[in-house]
């Protein structure tokens, strides 16, 4: 996409053409489209070409008002560094504005940190980028001047790149989901705003300073909704049920789940949560082994905690450097600030339930019916949520037992096929639990 862009802005000078951006970019889309038309459904398409719709239509705008007061400062040195700074958060602002709905409809995320790192980092990438055309040239000359210089040179402003994104990307406000509404407002707001000033109804630095203050209203926001709320996600993995909560921090229960969705499944959780990493990943069964969810989970991600139970077998060369431990007979363990009851079917199946101050979660996914009636016999226990597969549903009596003891207010399905389900039985509602994924908030 760069080059087929590049290539058409550089034909305007050997053409002896005016140059248009416009233009330029509309060229390069409809070539690419005419390539492969099913490109335009690409996320990675659609962030590239918004992203420099934004640089073109609002960065200037932004910049001259950013630039504008930046010319009292006297000293020419720190003047220059203002101004280095100024375009970098145009530029930025820019972008993040003009791909805010591809974000929100690929991601499920908004990006409220980015203005930050960009500042930070943009003159790292940009010295990267240099650096590395040297070191090719001196790759073709010296092999051991080019690996000195790798190694002892362009590491640094990488290392600093990394450090930047990692710790910004374990803050709270860093991003926002995309289903809060403030967010949306304060996208609307931002964009009345600029077309405010573009029509010339407001000034440039009136509009920048209420486009900041709505932009630290989001952090704010999102800030507090992260410590005041936790989530429990909950998807459909062939058949069985994979649970992800996001408390304190982001973890992961029955993990056992087919190896695609059970990764895909913690990939987006932690994109839309904008969490660093997995603190905990607990196996209700020994199902891992031959579906191989877990081993696809760690290949990706490296959690601090992997719980499985006790009667595992030989723990894989997958796990080797994970720190892992195992659990006998019936107890609890705290997992992002929530207990799991673990009830004991045999000596590799469990049940499991998620219980915090304001929610509670029962999980009998993968169990029989008999044994989810000797389960609830043995631990008659209540919960706001019953999480079932297609088993428990075609066994009414099963079923009814269930309902009578746990009292759930809402019946989740974890349904690996295409069979229709009534809405709800005895009174209470049944959801389907698909790919998307069913979310539900608490107070943490």
């Amino acid at each position: 996409r760069a080059f087929v862009f590049l290539l058409f802005w550089s034909a305007s000078f050997w053409l002896k053409e005016e140059r248009d951006p416009l233009t330029t970019l509309g060229a390069a889309l409809l070539l690419l489209l005419l390539l492969n038309p099913f490109s335009a459904l690409s996320a990675s398409l659609l962030l590239s070409f918004s992203t420099t719709l934004g640089l073109i239509l609002l960065t200037p705008p932004l910049s001259g008002a950013l630039h504008t007061p930046l010319e009292k400062v006297k000293q020419k040195v720190l003047r220059g560094i203002l101004h280095s700074i100024a375009a970098t958060i145009a530029s930025s602002a820019a972008a993040i504005l003009f791909t805010l709905p591809v974000s929100m409809l690929f991601f499920d995320a908004v990006p409220l940190a980015g203005v930050l790192s960009n500042v930070l980092i943009l003159w790292a990438a940009a010295l990267v980028m240099e650096l590395g055309i040297l070191l090719l040239a001196v790759s073709a000359v010296w092999w051991p001047a080019a690996a000195f210089l790798a190694k002892w040179v362009v590491c640094w402003p990488l290392r600093w790149m990394v450090l930047v994104i990692r710790t910004i990307g374990g803050w709270r406000f860093a991003a926002g989901d995309a289903e809060n509404l403030y967010l949306a407002l304060f996208g609307l707001l931002t964009m009345t705003l600029l077309l405010l000033w573009k029509r010339r109804k407001m000034q440039g630095k009136t509009a920048v300073a209420f486009a900041m203050t709505l932009l630290l209203a989001a952090v704010a926001f999102t800030a507090g909704e992260r410590l005041l709320f936790g989530e429990i996600e909950v998807r459909s993995s062939g058949g069985q049920a994979v649970t992800l909560i996001r408390g304190a921090t982001v973890s992961m229960v029955n993990a056992g789940a087919q190896s695609e969705t059970a990764e895909q499944a913690l990939e987006d959780a932690l994109i839309r949560w904008n969490a660093a990493g997995t603190d905990t990943v607990l196996c209700t069964s020994a199902q891992y082994r031959t579906q191989g969810g877990l081993a696809a989970v760690l290949r990706e991600h490296t959690p601090q905690r992997v719980i499985l139970p006790a009667h595992s077998g030989k723990i894989s060369e997958a796990y080797a450097g994970q720190a892992v431990t195992v659990y006998r007979g019936e107890g609890s363990v705290i997992v992002s600030g929530m207990s799991v009851e673990l009830f004991s079917v045999d000596e590799d199946l469990y049940a499991c339930r998620l219980v915090s101050p304001h929610v509670s979660l029962l999980n009998v996914c993968g169990l029989k019916p008999e044994q989810i009636t000797a389960v609830l016999a043995a631990h008659p226990c209540r919960a706001q949520y019953l999480l079932l597969d297609a088993r428990l549903i075609d066994d009414p009596t099963a079923l009814r037992d269930a309902l009578e003891t746990v009292k759930p207010d809402k019946l989740l399905l974890a349904d690996g096929g295409y069979q229709s389900y009534e809405k709800e039985y005895d009174g209470i509602p049944l959801v389907l639990v698909g790919y998307d994924g069913v979310r539900i908030r608490y107070v943490r």
